[in-house]
């Protein structure tokens, strides 16, 4: 099916899409961080000057079909974070800009708190209030109840840091949802696990996937990323610097044989919010258990023309061939880039899994 696109660019509260090259669009949308999107623009000297901090929000236009019925979807909303200025002779000026999502707030907070039996619902919205990014005009009605911890400590970490560290243990992906209507509306902070939008296409195969021209398949790799048999973790205070080290023998002993080597894989882990020993090996462990188990778990990365896919769905992979025979799957990031005049994209999708 052949899809037809537009893409809608509007900074500063004003449509600047005639304005914008569109073979050099391209968005990146993560799931757990920070969204990106970068394009060129030219105008006329001095008709629109684009700043560091003014607000951007891209849009995506499909029709499925000529005359047919069409879709508007909210693609990315966030800050110009670079405009640099190159005049190519002429009238015109060339910017080249960069902009990230608001996912980049959690970069700029610092916290210090600790906390004890405390649920997820009750950590989250403490880190916003003290941090004074609540005051940013940021929400957190999404943030579901989540585990209890004995005890989570935010020794003087960015907020994206200590969110990171609750996403570990949670389960639970953050991200912060921006109304359709934006910037109408509020910045909503969602803390829980994605579901996966109706109407969204649920199944990533042969029909639907491109085969790039110097790949006959798409990639499909062991996640060694998402692998340990092996975990060190450091915490601890001013006064005690605490390190446990937990292996799995019976995985270094498969993978020695496998790969012909010492079979090791090692990773580590700083953990500076971890205080008490105990609760140091208890979490060695509960990371061992987490990471030696993925290798069976793959990465896929393949290009597709069909609209719709959002990060943090389920996806259905169907690549008998790849040894992906209706595997689910977990989109993590999605690269959308414009091509020629800007009707034709194609979304490079990555997905983990399998997701049980």
């Amino acid at each position: 099916m052949a899809f037809t696109h537009s893409a809608i660019v509007t900074v500063d509260a004003g449509d600047r899409t005639i304005l914008i090259k569109q073979e050099t669009l391209q968005w990146e949308r993560l799931l757990n961080g920070r969204s990106t999107a970068e394009w060129t623009m030219a105008d006329e000297k001095g008709a629109f000057r684009p700043s560091t901090g003014m607000p951007v929000i891209i849009e995506e236009l499909t029709q499925d079909t000529p005359g047919g019925p069409t879709t508007l979807r909210l693609r990315f909303a966030g800050l110009l974070t670079k405009a640099d200025e190159a005049e190519l002779g002429g009238t015109l000026l060339h910017w080249k800009c960069k902009a990230g999502s608001y996912e980049q707030l959690f970069d700029r907070f610092y916290v210090t708190r600790r906390y004890e039996r405390r649920n997820l619902d009750q950590i989250v919205p403490d880190i916003l209030d003290t941090t004074d990014i609540s005051v940013e005009g940021l929400t957190y009605t999404g943030v579901e109840q989540g585990p209890r911890w004995r005890e989570f400590v935010a020794n003087t970490i960015t907020v994206q840091q200590a969110f990171t560290d609750l996403t570990e243990f949670s389960g639970f992906s953050y991200w912060i949802d921006v109304p359709a209507s934006w910037p109408a509306g509020t910045l909503d902070l969602q803390f829980r696990k994605p579901t996966t939008p109706p109407g969204s296409p649920v199944t990533l195969d042969s029909a639907n996937l491109e085969r790039p021209p110097q790949a006959e398949k798409p990639k499909v790799n062991p996640d060694l990323s998402c692998y340990a048999n092996r975990v060190i973790v450091v915490g601890g205070d001013n006064i005690h610097n605490w390190v446990a080290q937990k292996s799995n023998n019976v995985e270094i002993a498969a993978r020695a044989a496998h790969e012909g080597t010492a079979g090791v894989h090692t990773k580590r882990f700083d953990r500076p919010s971890v205080t008490n020993r105990q609760h140091l090996l208890a979490l060695a462990e509960a990371l061992l258990a987490r990471y030696s188990v993925t290798l069976s778990s793959k990465t896929f990365v393949g290009v597709t023309r069909v609209p719709g896919f959002e990060v943090g769905q389920e996806v259905v992979v169907n690549l008998p061939d790849q040894g992906l025979a209706n595997v689910d799957m977990l989109i993590n990031r999605i690269k959308t880039r414009v091509r020629g005049t800007g009707k034709d994209w194609t979304h490079e999708i990555q997905a983990k899994g399998p997701t049980a």
